[in-house]
C-alpha cells in the first residue's frame, strides 16, 4: 500500500511539472494576437496575462480595474494628467497584451485629450505615445504630418526618428532624409 502511495504522489508531480512546462510557455499559441514592445516583455508576466484570459473571473477582475484606472483618469485633479495615461498604457501592455482595441482606444484618447495642451507637446511621454498610436494605424505618415503641422514633437528627436522610419518603410528614402535634415535644423539631432 504504502509503494502505491509513493507512486501516485510521484506521478501527481510529474503532471505539475509538465503543466508548469506548458504554461511556461502559453505564449507560443498566442504570439501572433500579442502586440510587440520595442523594449521587449517579461516572459513570465506575458504567461500569467495569457493565462488570466482563460478564466471569466479573471476577465471581470481585469475590467473593474479598466473602470477604476479610467474612473481615475477622468477625476484627476493634479498637475500632470498624463502621468496616469502612461500608466494606464504600460499597465494594458502587461495585463492586456492581447486587447489591441483597447490599447488603440486608449492611445487614441490620451492623444485626444491632451493635443492641445502646449505643456505636452514637446513631452518625451507624450510623443511615446503618439509614436505608439501611430504604430497602430493604417496610414501612420498622416499621424506625423498632423504632429508637425500642430507643432507636437518639434523639439524632440524621437518624433523625426519616428517619422523617419515609417518613410523609410514605404521606401520613401528622399523624403526621410528631408525629415532628417528638418531634425537637424532643429538642433534636435
Amino acid at each position: 500500500m504504502r509503494d502505491l502511495q509513493d507512486h501516485s504522489t510521484d506521478v501527481g508531480q510529474g503532471n505539475d511539472s509538465r503543466k508548469r512546462k506548458m504554461d511556461e510557455f502559453e505564449w507560443e499559441t498566442s504570439k501572433e494576437n500579442v502586440i510587440p514592445l520595442k523594449r521587449g516583455r517579461n516572459v513570465s508576466d506575458l504567461n500569467k496575462a495569457l493565462r488570466a484570459h482563460d478564466s471569466f473571473q479573471t476577465k471581470m477582475r481585469l475590467d473593474d480595474e479598466v473602470k477604476v484606472k479610467e474612473d481615475a483618469i477622468k477625476a484627476y485633479d493634479g498637475d500632470d494628467p498624463l502621468a496616469d495615461w502612461v500608466e494606464y498604457v504600460r499597465w494594458l501592455e502587461v495585463k492586456m497584451p492581447e486587447d489591441t482595441r483597447k490599447k488603440f482606444t486608449v492611445l487614441e484618447q490620451c492623444t485626444r485629450a491632451l493635443k492641445d495642451n502646449p505643456r505636452y507637446h514637446n513631452d518625451m511621454r507624450y510623443i511615446r505615445l503618439w509614436i505608439q498610436y501611430a504604430d497602430l494605424v493604417s496610414n501612420p505618415k498622416d499621424i506625423f504630418k498632423y504632429l508637425y503641422q500642430n507643432k507636437i514633437g518639434e523639439c524632440v528627436s524621437l518624433f523625426y526618428i519616428g517619422w523617419a522610419y515609417v518613410l523609410e518603410t514605404m521606401a520613401n528614402y528622399p523624403q526621410a532624409h528631408k525629415i532628417y535634415l528638418k531634425a537637424s535644423q532643429k538642433y534636435v539631432m
